[in-house]
């Protein structure tokens, strides 16, 4: 892993110089996977809880503006929407290529993020899963376009991303400076980061899609945040995760099915 660090370049030198339990990190998940294949998991309320069939991808824009406010396009969408476009159009010419590829987010998810984004006007947004930053250009245009606010991106990317210098390279030059990139496990940078940030919040939950990493993060950010702070999740059909932190806290579970992929992304208020 060390050598895939060193072969990612200046970002990967960067990273580790940041992080200096990147390592361990590494090596911690590369045992896990070796050892452990942990199950998704299951709910033990499944057969209780109401299931909520997702409204369909084009009408999210519409849920955003009834649930969260209006909102509109400004310039720097245009901006995520091309780099989406052109990573498209360049296939998969490489291992590398094919495994960013499989981990990017879906178009209509980063259209979904825009428009929250938008429409809530957060002081930071806070995601987990970087991979190419599909989602990351989205959520960095609509802070460009409210001109407010920061990403905060956390992530431990697979060896081959790292090695090809792809972490992040779907995100548009311009929209960098408002980028906050932290390298490692998601446990135990996530809290930090919930701690270090403060206002108006949106948190995006991206990376381990098992039960038990997803409703970890989720119950994480939904103590640290405060009323009116929105909760996001990627691919909440898996399991029951994401239905069952909103029933746990008598909030609302809006899903959308996504585009691309037969999947569906979760949002929920807080308060």
């Amino acid at each position: 892993m060390l050598t895939r660090l060193a072969a990612g370049g200046s970002a990967a030198y960067r990273a580790f110089r940041a992080e200096p339990r990147l390592p361990a990190d590494y090596a911690r998940l590369y045992l896990t996977r070796l050892y452990r294949k942990a199950p998704l998991g299951r709910s033990p309320l499944l057969e209780l809880r109401r299931v909520r069939h997702p409204v369909p991808w084009d009408q999210g824009p519409g849920l955003i503006a009834r649930a969260a406010g209006p909102w509109s396009d400004g310039p720097s969408v245009e901006l995520a929407r091309a780099a989406t476009a052109r990573a498209s159009r360049d296939g998969d010419r490489s291992r590398a290529q094919r495994i960013a590829r499989e981990l990017a987010g879906d178009a209509s998810l980063g259209e979904l993020i825009y428009a929250l984004v938008r429409a809530t006007r957060p002081d930071a947004v806070i995601e987990t899963g970087i991979a190419t930053g599909v989602t990351s250009a989205f959520a960095l245009a609509a802070l460009e376009d409210n001109a407010h606010g920061a990403l905060h991106s956390v992530d431990l990317p697979p060896g081959a991303l790292v090695a090809g210098g792809l972490v992040g390279s779907g995100i548009p030059p311009t929209l960098r400076h408002r980028w906050r990139p932290r390298w490692g496990d998601a446990r135990r940078l996530v809290p930090h980061v919930l701690e270090q940030t403060g206002g108006r919040r949106v948190f995006v939950h991206d990376s381990d899609h098992g039960y038990q990493a997803m409703r970890g993060e989720l119950e994480c950010a939904w103590r640290a945040f405060g009323s009116g702070d929105w909760i996001v999740a990627d691919d909440v059909d898996l399991h029951d995760a994401f239905i069952d932190v909103a029933s746990a806290h008598g909030a609302i579970p809006h899903l959308v099915a996504q585009k691309d992929k037969r999947s569906c992304t979760g949002l929920m208020r807080r308060g």
